[in-house]
């Protein structure tokens, strides 16, 4: 990263000590457990003693973590199944591969300008197109709309080059899962931040969703599934995702047994009980900071008492 970068990252960095977890859950503990004292969900976190982190360095960038966190990253990941009915035939006569275009759950309705140029677009290209919608009315020969898609069954099917996606979490574990390249159009949140790392290990190419043309869309779907690094960049990735022992389901699984059998005590950090100055250890900053000040405050306090005994007795001897 740039300096500039670097500054920015800190600082967001920073806000989340100092800001409320996301997405808390809905429930308090005492719907959960009502024999139980209420208690704040952070107070929960200070008190946890198993982190279960969706994420993979697959897919993030490597970072150093405490033994009680444990990523499981792709845990809903499972092999496709079968294609049925129309799905099934639309794939089937498909000469020169699937794309398949989701925006996920949450994304009901894209702005109308993005959805007519994605459809100039996918118009011009040889490929053909599985487009998740709410609508379904037929714009082309080769672009088949459904208001629901079997996602994970599409992108396990071997005719499938590309993966159109918003870059939500889940999307791309399964993308990574099944080896297809990604061509990411971010909307909001971590989708961002997704879309960054995915460009940046080069399993695709993320684009602004609000700053594009035509043009642009068709070029880069060209690119991505006719230049081979791409795929093959996924590929190894998705090679070492399946070369591991055991499922990331099977692995969360292992360490919450291990906790109810063991208790976790001995994987906790103290600073899970530590306030927050001490954490980022500004009390040490301070200290030094003080220490610094003192010193160079006697420095200075010295050097003009020399200077002043010096300049007297210059003055007594003129």
């Amino acid at each position: 990263m740039t300096f500039f970068q670097k500054l920015k990252n800190t600082i967001a960095t920073y806000g989340f000590y100092i800001t409320s977890p996301l997405a808390p859950p809905s429930k308090s503990v005492k719907e959960y457990a009502p024999e139980k004292n209420d208690i704040p969900f952070e107070s929960v976190l200070r008190k946890a003693q198993l982190f279960l982190t969706e994420s993979d360095l697959l897919l993030s960038y490597p970072k150093p973590s405490l033994p009680s966190e444990v990523f499981i990253g792709g845990v809903a990941t499972h092999p496709a199944l079968p294609l049925q009915g129309d799905i099934k035939e639309f794939v089937e006569r498909s000469k020169h591969g699937i794309i398949v275009v989701s925006f996920g759950s949450y994304i009901r309705e894209l702005p109308k300008e993005h959805i007519e140029k994605m459809e100039k677009a996918f118009k011009e290209i040889k490929y053909d197109v599985i487009w998740k919608r709410p609508d379904s009315k037929q714009l082309a020969s080769n672009i088949f709309i459904k208001q629901w898609l079997p996602q994970n069954d599409l992108l396990g099917h071997p005719k499938t080059k590309l993966f159109i996606t918003h870059c939500g979490n889940n999307g791309q574990f399964e993308a990574l899962y099944h080896g297809v390249p990604m061509l990411g159009l971010p909307v909001f949140g971590d989708q961002f931040h997704n879309g960054h790392q995915m460009h940046v290990k080069e399993y695709g190419i993320s684009m602004d969703i609000y700053n594009y043309n035509k043009d642009e869309l068709v070029s880069n779907i060209n690119e991505l599934i006719e230049n081979s690094k791409y795929k093959t960049n996924i590929k190894l990735a998705s090679e070492i995702f399946h070369s591991r022992p055991e499922h990331p389901a099977e692995r969360a699984a292992r360490y919450v047994d291990h906790v109810i059998k063991y208790g976790g005590d001995y994987l906790r950090s103290p600073s899970q009980n530590m306030p927050l100055y001490q954490f980022l250890m500004l009390d040490i900053y301070a200290t030094f900071l003080a220490i610094i000040i003192a010193v160079v405050l006697v420095v200075k306090f010295v050097v003009l008492k020399c200077y002043r005994c010096c300049f007297a007795k210059k003055k007594k001897t003129e």
